[in-house]
């Protein structure tokens, strides 16, 4: 599907929550688009979708 995105998340230290995470990557990410591509707004939906993974398993075969 060419029109959304797939990225794993993990936390680190002082992390942020993953909506404020996301928030931001969309909203840098939109703003590059507008710079560079000259896309206009709204590039991207409201709101988003998470799947936790819980096991290597589940890891594995999201990545592939």
């Amino acid at each position: 599907m060419p029109d959304h995105v797939h990225f794993f998340a993990a936390p680190v230290n002082e992390a942020k929550t993953l909506s404020e995470f996301v928030g931001r990557w969309k909203e840098w990410t939109a703003k590059s688009a507008l710079r560079e591509l000259g896309v206009e707004s709204p590039f991207w939906q409201h709101g988003f979708f998470d799947h936790v993974l819980h096991s290597r398993g589940s890891y594995s075969e999201k990545w592939d």
